[in-house]
C-alpha cells in the first residue's frame, strides 16, 4: 500500500525561486551527464579492435538502507584486426 503524504513549506519568493533554480540546475546536470556518457560509450564500442573489452559500471547510492547497487556491462569487440 502506497500513502500519500501532503508536506506545506512556507517561505518567500525569494527562496522558492532559489529552490526552484537549484532543482532545474541538478536535473540539467543530470540529464547532460547521462547524454555525454551514452555517446561516450557508444563511441568506444564503435570504434573497439578485435583484441579489446569495454567494461562499464554503475553505482547508484541508496540513501533508505545505506546501501550501494550495481551494474556492470562488459562488451567484447567480435572483429578481426
Amino acid at each position: 500500500m502506497t500513502q500519500v503524504v501532503r508536506e506545506v513549506e512556507i517561505g518567500t519568493l525569494e527562496t522558492l525561486n532559489k529552490d526552484v533554480n537549484n532543482e532545474v540546475e541538478r536535473a540539467a546536470r543530470h540529464v547532460f551527464n547521462i547524454s555525454h556518457q551514452y555517446k561516450a560509450i557508444t563511441y568506444l564500442k564503435d570504434n573497439m579492435n578485435g583484441d579489446e573489452i569495454l567494461i562499464w559500471t554503475s553505482v547508484k547510492t541508496i540513501p533508505a538502507n545505506r546501501t550501494l547497487k550495481f551494474k556492470v556491462w562488459i562488451l567484447v569487440s567480435l572483429k578481426g584486426k
